[in-house]
């Protein structure tokens, strides 16, 4: 299901009565979602760290699987747990994956795209005119 298009941020409805927003494109299979955003490797890593920090995740592991692809491993509410891996797509794209241990909390991968989204943008980590708020809806 794809839930964002690539002419900007746009809304996309995730569940009943749940309307995402979100930069980049994102598609959304079984307990899987994949973000396409256009950032830096880098600016989005430490972006996927902040957002982590924002929501109270602990860090439990964090490992660079190659020097293009990196994984986080989260752990929230107990024993629960959310898996990042940010992968480089291009100079100026990249792929952000997210997996939930149990597919009932398939929620938290949605936040963390939203809390991620947000610290990029806080950040200064959009490339060119994704940075600029022409392109937030409702503003």
């Amino acid at each position: 299901m794809l839930l964002a298009g690539c002419t900007g941020l746009e809304p996309g409805v995730i569940g009943v009565g749940f309307t995402a927003v979100q930069q980049g494109v994102t598609y959304v299979s079984g307990v899987d979602s994949y973000s396409f955003q256009p950032a830096y490797y880098d600016d989005v890593l430490v972006a996927a760290d902040r957002a982590g920090v924002e929501l109270d995740f602990e860090v439990y592991s964090k490992r660079e699987i190659s020097p293009t692809r990196t994984e986080i491993r989260f752990r929230f509410d107990n024993d629960d747990r959310l898996t990042v891996q940010i992968e480089h797509q291009t100079d100026t794209i990249t792929l952000v994956q997210t997996n939930v241990k149990r597919k009932s909390r398939q929620g938290i991968a949605t936040l963390f795209m939203r809390a991620l989204t947000h610290e990029l943008r806080q950040g200064g980590g959009y490339v060119g005119e994704w940075m600029t708020e022409a392109d937030l809806i409702g503003e």
